[in-house]
């Protein structure tokens, strides 16, 4: 019976337990033992990852707030609504290279055409509906303390710019 695995393109890491269990250094020395050895030269992080985190050392998100194979699949009928948390792009046809597939969903994300304020908005209602709190203060909060959120593209957020109402 082979142990739990994961997809390591969808996680969320605990901090404090990357802190104290010293993930930091357990993960240079298996990328460094991958290096020496050349184990999983095209794969990228997935395989150390799962060496360091898997078995029982993870919890699985809930499957149902996940829509993956967006970069595989372009025509296929997806259910992304309002109830779905993360996109996944696995395959070769990322939304920022030439050709990837459902780039729309994807440009209000992007890093070059959203604010530090949307972002933190938009983890802390990812947070929220799946139930956790984020440490310390609470997204919202910290938003509040920098100045009102800022709005991009005529007073939209970046959820409502693509549809995706919360």
């Amino acid at each position: 019976d082979r142990p739990p695995s994961f997809n390591a393109g969808v996680l969320l890491f605990n901090l404090d337990t990357w802190r104290t269990e010293n993930w930091d250094t357990e993960m240079q020395k298996v990328c460094k033992i991958n290096e020496d050895r050349n184990l999983w030269p095209d794969f990228g992080s997935q395989p150390p990852l799962v060496v360091l985190l898997g078995g029982d050392r993870f919890d699985r998100l809930d499957e149902s707030k996940l829509v993956s194979n967006m970069g595989y699949q372009p025509n296929k009928d997806r259910d992304i609504n309002d109830d779905k948390l993360f996109l996944h792009w696995n395959g070769e046809k990322k939304p920022w290279l030439k050709g990837g597939y459902y780039r729309q969903i994807w440009e209000p994300y992007d890093v070059h055409n959203c604010t530090a304020d949307n972002l933190i908005l938009e983890l802390h209602s990812v947070f929220s509906r799946l139930g956790l709190e984020p440490e310390s203060d609470s997204c919202q909060s910290k938003v509040e303390k920098r100045g009102r959120g800022r709005r991009r593209k005529k007073g939209r957020t970046t959820r409502e710019s693509n549809g995706l109402n919360t």
